[in-house]
């Protein structure tokens, strides 16, 4: 997303005043008056970018499950399953296969207790991760798995 005119000067008049200096960790909202146009500026721009990432999440929830019915995995589980093998963070697999965190702690996390190195990925990596990987062989490894539980 491109930086507006508006923020730019706003940032430059907080530059000129004196206002942002070597270690100064005020915020905007801190310094300005309310009526302020500089700070209305950056208080929309930031607006504008908490919704911008929503969307974008919103995006990347629905292209990973794209990915995965276009894969043949269909199931929510599965999906489940395949996503934290990628090492998805859980709150993101949840919002993915619509699975009730009960139903997942009962039927998925428990197949990688004392793993560490899970869920660290978020969803656009994950979505990347998809986009260039057939997960296919990933449910074999769930199937064995299973039967050993």
């Amino acid at each position: 997303m491109k930086i507006p005119e508006e923020v730019t000067e706003a940032l430059n008049y907080l530059e000129q005043k004196g206002y942002v200096s070597q270690g100064d960790l005020r915020m905007p909202e801190d310094i300005l008056p309310p009526d302020n146009k500089h700070l209305k500026a950056i208080l929309a721009f930031r607006k504008q970018t908490d919704i911008n990432d929503e969307i974008r999440i919103k995006w990347w929830i629905e292209q990973t499950r794209e990915h995965l019915i276009a894969q043949g995995i269909v199931n929510p589980f599965e999906q489940a399953y395949v996503l934290r093998k990628l090492g998805t963070a859980q709150d993101a697999i949840l919002k993915v296969t619509r699975l009730k965190q009960f139903e997942f702690e009962h039927r998925i996390a428990f197949l990688f207790r004392g793993k560490r190195s899970y869920a660290r990925k978020k969803i656009g990596d994950v979505e990347a991760l998809l986009r260039y990987k057939n997960v296919r062989f990933l449910l074999e490894d769930m199937k064995r798995r299973y039967k050993n539980a």
